[in-house]
């Protein structure tokens, strides 16, 4: 009986924990004070974004029509602060929240120089 009490204690636990982490998301996203179609530090300096790539293939190779094709990995970073998660204010916060889709997209444009 001891251990189905511990366990139950144990999932009314979790089940807090998710309901706060929910309410964080919630408040980092919020649509009052988040803007996902300005960019960070909308008029004030550039951005700095961070590029890797990471070329996982060069095939079909044409030296007659001079075109290739390639595949790669392409990864942006930057600092958005009005996504920091401010710890003084909720506590302690150790989740991943890499799945959070609501950032800014900066748009990338290829230039092809044909020489």
């Amino acid at each position: 009986m001891e251990l189905v009490a511990r366990e139950l204690m144990g999932l009314c636990e979790c089940y807090s924990n998710t309901k706060k982490i929910s309410e964080i998301l919630d408040i980092l996203v919020d649509n009052s004070t988040y803007d996902k179609r300005l960019r960070p530090k909308h008029g004030a300096e550039p951005v700095n974004i961070g590029i890797t790539i990471h070329v996982t293939s060069i095939s079909a190779i044409s030296e007659i029509n001079m075109d290739f094709t390639i595949d790669f990995y392409l990864r942006q970073t930057w600092n958005d602060p009005r996504l920091a998660f401010r710890h003084h204010l909720y506590g302690a916060f150790e989740n991943n929240i890499d799945s959070l889709t609501v950032s800014f997209l900066f748009k990338i444009f290829f230039i092809i120089l044909i020489i």
